[in-house]
């Protein structure tokens, strides 16, 4: 199967994700005693891109980190385009019923989580974002139509949003609280979008401030190796990485240290069993 199609299967699925995650948020806030975690559709977000790698048919790699003390909300993506990888380190935020996020304010622990994704990715030479999970009533996205490029508002279930464009929003002194529509769709997009870089130029997709970013372009090998993590296709799963000791390491989970559970590595070709066994090794 030639890359663009299974490029265009990729972005079926996260559509089909976004769509899933605003339902099923729409759900539990109607449903007494029931609530969704941001963990939990994380969760959800790396078994669909199991079962798509399973199939091989796709070009998806997920990668366990072996330390036992990282973060299971947080995911780097790493996105073959035209000239390499582009790591994305990400962190996950779930929208409350008031239809807004935890607070940013100067010195909270969101804002503290901040400003440590934000120093991953300048240390890690990548572009830091933020992945909210959405849902809105039906009085909140009234008007929709005009405000969002986009014919389904249940793909705003899951995006992507710059650090830097939100950080700049909240140094403005205006807000310290972002609703959905503070964020979006000025500073967030879809995440499905993400994927279009693929194969492509970083300049075909909606992130902005990216010149503010000294990224870089990997090469698959490296960013395997950047990660050091288990295979957990080529494993027993989720949760059989080996923990190494962290006696030298304390430092680093100290305090909101950014520190990515899982890599979702995404080529622009399908990756056989014996290139990644030939390449890792």
């Amino acid at each position: 199967m030639h890359w663009t199609k299974s490029k265009n299967i990729l972005i079926n699925a996260f559509k089909n994700f976004e769509i899933e995650t605003w339902d099923r948020l729409e759900f539990t806030r109607k449903t007494r005693k029931l609530k969704t975690y941001e963990v939990t559709l994380t969760q959800n977000l790396l078994f669909e891109c199991f079962k798509l790698a399973k199939k091989n048919i796709l070009q998806i790699e997920i990668f366990e980190a072996k330390n036992e003390k990282v973060n299971g909300n947080d995911i780097e993506l790493a996105i073959e385009t035209k000239n390499g990888y582009i790591k994305f380190p990400t962190q996950a935020k779930i929208i409350n019923s008031k239809f807004k996020y935890p607070s940013f304010s100067e010195g909270s622990k969101c804002f503290l989580q901040l400003k440590s994704l934000i120093k991953y990715a300048r240390q890690n030479s990548g572009i830091p974002l933020y992945l909210f999970y959405n849902t809105l009533s039906k009085q909140e996205s009234y008007g929709w139509e005009e405000k969002l490029m986009t014919d389904n508002i249940k793909y705003y279930g899951s995006t992507f949003v710059d650090c830097i464009g939100m950080t700049n929003k909240l140094l403005e002194g205006k807000i310290s609280v972002p609703s959905f529509w503070d964020l979006h769709p000025k500073h967030g997009n879809p995440i499905h979008e993400l994927l279009g870089i693929i194969g492509e130029d970083i300049s075909d997709i909606k992130i902005r401030n990216t010149d503010c970013f000294e990224y870089k372009y990997f090469t698959r090998k490296e960013v395997i190796k950047d990660f050091n993590g288990v295979d957990i296709l080529a494993n027993k799963g989720i949760g059989q990485a080996d923990s190494k000791s962290l006696e030298n390491n304390l430092d680093l989970f100290r305090g909101f240290n950014y520190s990515p559970k899982f890599q979702i590595l995404i080529s622009k070709r399908y990756i056989s069993k014996k290139h990644i066994i030939s390449t890792v090794n």
